[in-house]
């Protein structure tokens, strides 16, 4: 991938030129370090930025100033590994396209969002801080009633690690009463002040233009370079599998199991991992044919998996007198792929959709802004020589992660 990079102060840039799409677009990353008790305040700040300005600062203002700006499209939103990153991801349609000054004018707007919030004597104004306060609480409990929700907060708060997914997981609503307009704009300065900052843009761009702008608008403000690097976690300690059962008024029963992947490779993190797991839980794969298709056990069933925390999963929609076939069946498509049970067929087909998926990177520009992100700022291989390496994983690779798992979560949501 051929990108550029620019640095003002200690502010990264880095931009993609390409001409397929009308739409630019900006993603604003803010890298900090973080505590359990900052996952909170980071929800409530994002609702609160996303809610108002100092001069927007009513809904009625933000909407009628989206539609001068030509219905801008902002999602914030926090990524947490070894380090966390708020995103600010802004996509704006391109000035050749509406007049003159709107690329300035949309830049202007995501900046005000981000650094001239709604504050009134050092704190957040109290109206709107409330609603997004209560929404939040609203959101949550929502979310309780949906039963997928409730298996990720009770099977990954339960992983035997201290991993961003557990400490993520194990979030206390409750605290969010302690929480107020005035320690949050306090905590809202201090992430200001020792977050690094990198900005990564895409689209038709005129590089010189969003360079100047930019460098105009960054002059007022002094970010960290705080040399914050992503770290992937190596776990190494086989753990007791952590059984767990819990009865609610659901129709459906879920099934969740939480792999770790122990002593796991930088190559097999990167290129044998993504396989295996489309090879166990892909459509049309091993637990898919296996449970669903030929049983008839499973409403959906799927693997996930996670290369930074070395950890994968397993879940299933299923019927509670089916748990224990199930379960049985599972636990024999792990053991054909510790075997060597995988035939070239799959491996083959496995390879396809990665090499296919890789090959539509540039026709979408979410990938590219993806594809950006993890080669600039991740340091990921770009594209093409990731497709050479997934193109050189064999069969026994696969099988050596396989032998490498260990189960450390069981959970089951028995429902009626």
């Amino acid at each position: 991938m051929e990108y550029k990079k620019y640095v003002i102060d200690n502010v990264e840039i880095y931009t993609y030129k390409t001409d397929k799409f009308k739409t630019i677009k900006i993603n604003m990353m803010f890298i900090n370090e973080y505590s359990s008790e900052d996952i909170l305040y980071n929800n409530l700040l994002n609702k609160v930025l996303y809610k108002s300005t100092k001069t927007c600062n009513d809904e009625i203002k933000m909407n009628k100033k989206y539609m001068e700006l030509y219905s801008p499209g902002l999602r914030i939103f926090d990524m947490y590994k070894n380090i966390s990153e708020k995103n600010f991801q802004y996509t704006f349609l391109n000035e050749k396209y509406t007049e003159k000054e709107q690329n300035k004018n949309n830049i202007d707007f995501l900046f005000d969002i981000i650094f001239n919030p709604n504050i009134k004597n050092k704190k957040f104004e109290k109206n709107n801080f409330l609603l997004c306060k209560n929404d939040l609480k609203i959101n949550y409990n929502l979310a309780l009633e949906n039963p997928n929700f409730l298996v990720d907060i009770n099977s990954f708060s339960n992983i035997s690690e201290d991993l961003p997914s557990k400490i993520l997981m194990s979030t206390d609503i409750k605290k969010l009463d302690d929480i107020n307009e005035k320690n949050l704009y306090n905590y809202y300065i201090n992430f200001l002040n020792t977050s690094s900052l990198k900005i990564f843009i895409v689209g038709d761009i005129n590089e010189k233009q969003i360079i100047n702008i930019l460098k105009d608008k960054l002059k007022n403000f002094k970010f960290k370079n705080n040399d914050l690097e992503i770290q992937e976690y190596t776990l190494i300690n086989k753990s007791i599998t952590n059984e767990i059962r819990m009865h609610k008024d659901f129709n459906q029963s879920i099934l969740k199991l939480i792999y770790k992947v122990l002593n796991i490779t930088d190559y097999e993190r990167k290129y044998v991992f993504p396989l295996f797991n489309i090879i166990l839980g892909g459509n049309n794969f091993k637990l898919y044919k296996n449970v669903r298709e030929k049983n008839s056990l499973s409403y959906y069933i799927y693997s996930r998996y996670n290369k930074f925390e070395s950890i994968f999963s397993i879940e299933c929609g299923i019927k509670k007198e089916n748990y224990n076939k199930t379960l049985s069946i599972i636990y024999k498509q792990l053991k054909n792929m510790q075997e060597s049970i995988i035939s070239n067929k799959e491996l083959r087909n496995a390879k396809e959709l990665i090499i296919a998926s890789e090959n539509n990177i540039y026709d979408n520009l979410n990938s590219i802004l993806s594809e950006l992100i993890n080669v600039s700022h991740l340091k990921t291989d770009d594209n093409e020589e990731y497709i050479k390496k997934i193109k050189s994983v064999k069969i026994s690779d696969i099988v050596n992660l396989a032998n490498k798992i260990n189960l450390d979560v069981l959970f089951f949501l028995e429902g009626n």
